[in-house]
């Protein structure tokens, strides 16, 4: 029983960013797959943004932790109907990508999962919001970085853009996680590349 314990404190951890409730199925079927795959822990975080004329441990009562509090339970349930344990945490802080690079780090995650609909691509300036924050997160991560974007409810194919290097190794990952429980997905890949090459 103890040698599970330690083994299972060894794992890194699978850091799924939630914050919309529409991609809560979405974000958690996707994080099973990937965590029987990579075996990872999966840990889901929603981030609070705090002013900075507040003081970030008088934030821990807010209202916007309580309800941080329940999406994160809503995230654990649909874990436990995906047939994963998921543990919760409320990171508060400054700015979104804070958060989440402070729960990367906090977590010890080798991947970050976050996703978005369709319906945060009507809202331009969201969308590009969201853009700014996942540079962020990418340039200052040590983790891996998904960002998946759910236009339909079932995943039938996927394009995968190989560029070599260190992100072959993670796309694999995937592709094998995703393709180990849903066999039936078509794979195409595509590499671009200068019309002189």
């Amino acid at each position: 029983m103890t040698q599970r314990v330690e083994d299972r404190a060894e794992q890194g951890a699978l850091l799924v960013g939630v914050a919309n409730p529409a991609t809560i199925g979405h974000l958690m079927g996707l994080a099973a797959t990937l965590a029987r795959g990579g075996e990872y822990r999966v840990v889901a975080t929603h981030i609070v943004t705090v002013p900075n004329q507040m003081a970030l441990g008088a934030a821990r009562q807010s209202p916007e932790v309580v309800a941080g509090t329940r999406l994160l339970q809503e995230a654990i349930n649909e874990g436990a109907r995906c047939g994963i344990a998921v543990r919760g945490v409320v990171e508060v802080a400054r700015e979104v990508h804070e958060g989440l690079l402070s729960a990367a780090a906090n977590q010890e995650a080798e991947l970050i999962l976050v996703g978005y609909s369709d319906a945060d691509e009507r809202n331009e300036r969201a969308e590009r919001h969201f853009d700014r924050i996942m540079y962020r997160v990418a340039r200052n991560t040590r983790a891996n970085l998904l960002v998946a974007k759910f236009r339909t409810e079932q995943l039938r194919t996927i394009l995968m853009p190989l560029l070599g290097g260190q992100n072959l190794p993670v796309s694999g990952m995937v592709l094998n996680a995703i393709r180990a429980h849903r066999p039936d997905v078509r794979v195409t890949f595509i590499r671009a590349i200068r019309p002189d090459e």
